[in-house]
């Protein structure tokens, strides 16, 4: 259930830093599948018709039509036998791959072209992170030591918190999120405080590959109660046993931080195939973009049926082009079309940036940094405090703060900013070697 972000607490070295958030300004925090509870009901309010529990087993692209097939737990027997009432053939005008980053419509479609000569480059990369997740049943003020919870900073800090600890010796991550029961969808999607308690503290740590499922064959306690002690520093002794005893749970099993897609295409217009969110553009949790970027798709897949059909002028080739007398196969091919003109490069660039993640490195429990990176951040913060906001704060700091416009533009900045450090350190490179040759010079 959704909370309203009050304030960003790191730990660090036994430290604690707080960030706290002005009203309405904070982030939503609420699980994946309130949201797409909330989207399915909207879905249906608006007269969408909803089928629930298929699973795509087979395209054909020709003829525009996908296999079905009913997934449905416990099947028993008389299910088997009655299989092929569990299967069907629907045709289609346009079919939305929005299928994730495993996505079998992006993969058939791929195969498809590819065997009738039509080059589909699909590049991938898999992420070397490893995480785990578990649920508390008690509030981080419950959970972290009495002393430090209540002397500053933390004493005043609300228990509506996002927190982050790391620790440097195992180059771990530990991401935590205040979490409710029950909660108001109204108070959620208004941005405004629920009524209802805060009472779990969902964790998800983040080791560098191999680590979390060493510690898994290693078993409880001792697998993971070591590597937690100096990630958790200030937790208590009994939150940290419970912790690592969930995460040891047979069936809570190590997972892969994610995957970045790079889609040669975000359609294709003859076959009347559209790829939305993680189907089409991948990405890696570094920055945190992945349901941003699937979401914003959703909005330009929109805009993008919007121009085709005339109520609005969008701007990637179609808003001066009469549809009135097309039939439905020129109107899907001119949305698949305004699509992959509209979010292409946005889509691109958001994945080039997340698979840059915190200093370019591939490790998304990032603990050291390039020192390069550190000295980006460092110059552009001091520029944008010398300059009073005149220069904009550093790309990365505001994508992680939700400031940010199109990924196209800050991987663009990016670029800038990493242009204008090299300058900096040839400069300075350049004013060291002219005043040793002074010095020789005047000997």
């Amino acid at each position: 259930a959704g909370v309203v972000n009050k304030a960003v607490i790191r730990h660090s070295n036994g430290k604690s830093r707080v960030k706290k958030i002005e009203d309405g300004q904070g982030s939503v925090m609420l699980p994946r599948r309130d949201l797409a509870a909330s989207l399915l009901r909207a879905a249906e309010k608006s007269g969408a018709e909803v089928h629930c529990g298929w699973r795509l087993i087979d395209v054909n692209f020709e003829k525009k039509e996908v296999m079905l097939v009913k997934v449905k737990e416990g099947r028993t027997d008389e299910d088997e036998d009655n299989a092929a009432t569990k299967e069907k053939t629907v045709r289609y005008d346009l079919l939305v791959g929005a299928d994730g980053v495993r996505s079998q419509t992006r993969n058939r479609l791929s195969n498809y072209l590819n065997e009738i000569g039509i080059d589909f480059c699909v590049k991938t990369a898999e992420d070397n992170m490893e995480y785990q997740v578990a649920t508390l049943p008690r509030p981080w003020k419950e959970i972290i030591l009495a002393e430090k919870v209540n002397a500053p900073p933390l004493d005043t800090v609300s228990p509506a918190s996002l927190h982050s600890f790391a620790d440097t010796k195992t180059g771990s991550t530990g991401l935590c999120f205040p979490v409710r029961s029950k909660s108001s969808l109204s108070s959620i999607s208004n941005n405004i405080d629920d009524e209802s308690p805060i009472d779990k503290f969902l964790v998800c740590v983040i080791f560098p590959g191999g680590e979390l499922g060493k510690m898994k064959r290693s078993g409880y306690p001792l697998g993971y109660e070591s590597a937690l002690s100096g990630l958790f520093a200030n937790w208590t002794p009994e939150s940290l046993s419970e912790l690592a005893l969930l995460l040891a749970e047979e069936d809570n099993v190590p997972n892969t931080g994610g995957v970045c897609i790079w889609s040669q295409a975000l359609s294709h217009p003859e076959s009347g195939v559209i790829l939305v969110g993680d189907a089409g553009h991948g990405m890696w949790p570094s920055l945190g973009q992945g349901c941003n970027a699937a979401l914003e798709s959703v909005s330009v897949l929109a805009d993008a049926i919007e121009a085709v059909d005339g109520s609005v002028s969008s701007g990637a080739g179609c808003r001066n082009i009469d549809f009135s007398t097309s039939s439905n196969k020129e109107l899907v091919k001119a949305i698949a079309l305004e699509y992959d003109g509209l979010r292409r490069e946005d889509a691109l660039a958001a994945v080039d940036l997340t698979f840059g993640g915190i200093g370019g490195t591939k490790k998304r429990a990032v603990v050291h940094s390039p020192v390069v990176f550190k000295f980006q951040i460092w110059i552009f913060m001091i520029l944008h405090k010398v300059t009073g906001g005149l220069v904009p704060m550093p790309v990365m700091l505001r994508i992680m703060k939700g400031d940010c416009g199109r990924y196209s533009t800050l991987k663009w900045e990016m670029k800038v900013e990493k242009y204008v450090v090299y300058g900096i350190f040839i400069g300075i490179l350049g004013f060291g070697l002219r005043g040793f040759g002074y010095v020789n010079n005047k000997e």
